[in-house]
């Protein structure tokens, strides 16, 4: 009772406060039909304040499904127009072209379920594995058709993929519309650049240039790299030393799409085969 007292005692001026507001409001309810209008307008105001927010976080939440399912079309889309993820326009009356020999590409949707940005070579996993036809030197590539890395290892749900954050990483790339091509490097400094070199000092490149994927037993062609942001001649006087600006941004990296290539084998021989030929002369 003591207790109760000294509450009531301590906040005696709020609770008076309160208590002569709810009168002056029930008075003022009472008051004219004017005045009950405008105050149910205003509690209606409140109330779908309050369910807009509500709505608002839900959407929020719900994206991360609607990413899934957009990942998911993208790869039908792609297995059956036989179209590149990069490519801006899907039409409904592209041919049907399932077959290999049309389109020698597989797209199958994937989730990122761990991810390395910050180590000198780093890796991501993502939630498909053999039992989902998954295979080493398969590329992953984001619904956007931005390359981020292939896969390295797997077991029958998951498999491990090699980044292109890792200095072991293998790809060409070519600059769009001018034909000069070089090899990619991650030096292991910066999530959000990469370097590519052996571009010939004799090329016309500028900052702002894209750069794309050159066809391999891994990436198909022309999958998007990023964009030149500053080069200077390498230490041979032959070559540029290219900067870019990666255009997948690994630290967000979540919905991609594993890419199989049919001819993959064949094509990994023929190079073995140039390989072996360059080291008899």
């Amino acid at each position: 009772m003591l207790k109760l007292w000294e509450f009531l005692k301590r906040y005696s001026r709020t609770l008076i406060f309160i208590v002569l507001e709810v009168c002056a409001l029930s008075l003022y309810a009472h008051s004219t039909s004017l005045a009950q209008a405008r105050l149910l307008a205003a509690s209606n105001a409140g109330i779908n304040g309050i369910n807009k927010a509500v709505s608002g976080v839900g959407d929020y939440f719900g994206l991360k499904e609607e990413n899934r399912e957009l990942t998911g079309k993208i790869a039908e889309y792609a297995n059956l127009y036989g179209i590149m993820p990069s490519d801006s326009i899907i039409t409904e009356t592209a041919e049907l072209s399932i077959s290999p020999d049309i389109n020698p590409y597989l797209f199958t949707k994937a989730r990122v379920i761990r991810n390395t940005i910050s180590k000198h070579n780093n890796f991501f996993v993502i939630d498909k594995g053999i039992r989902d036809g998954m295979e080493p030197d398969m590329a992953i590539i984001t619904p956007k058709g931005e390359a981020v890395g292939y896969i390295v290892e797997c077991s029958e749900r998951f498999s491990i993929c090699m980044s292109m954050l890792n200095s072991k990483f293998s790809l060409g790339g070519m600059l769009k519309d001018k034909d000069y091509f070089g090899f990619l490097e991650w030096d292991g400094d910066d999530y959000r650049h990469i370097k590519l070199n052996d571009i010939p000092v004799y090329a016309d490149i500028v900052r702002g240039d894209t750069i794309l994927s050159t066809i391999s037993f891994r990436f198909p062609p022309n999958i998007m790299i990023g964009t030149v942001t500053d080069f200077k001649v390498a230490e041979n006087i032959t070559n540029y030393e290219v900067k870019l600006r990666l255009s997948a941004d690994f630290s967000r990296l979540k919905n991609v799409l594993v890419v199989k290539y049919h001819h993959s084998d064949e094509l990994k021989n023929i190079e073995k085969a140039m390989e072996n030929l360059e080291k008899q002369q």
